[in-house]
């Protein structure tokens, strides 16, 4: 999804919990929504976020390859110990 939709989405989202209309009413009744939020701004805003989760997601991957080598290196050192 691009950030113009995800946008668009969270501003009908809000209209409609404002105005107790429906987002088909919103939508093919031709009301203009008027919002402060510069495009640019929530572009970056988009940006960041994705690179924190994917930085978030990178680490998990990191320490479950980690716990596998751990998992691995215990049970060679079992078969030699037996």
């Amino acid at each position: 999804m691009t950030t113009s939709i995800v946008y668009l989405n969270a501003v009908i989202e809000e209209a409609t919990k404002l105005n107790g209309l429906s987002e088909d009413e919103i939508v093919k009744n031709g009301y203009k929504i008027y919002t402060e939020m510069d495009a640019n701004s929530q572009a970056n805003i988009a940006a960041n976020l994705w690179k924190i989760l994917i930085s978030s997601l990178h680490q998990k991957v990191m320490v479950v390859q980690l716990s596998q080598l751990v998992w691995r290196l215990i049970q060679q050192l079992e078969r030699s110990v037996v």
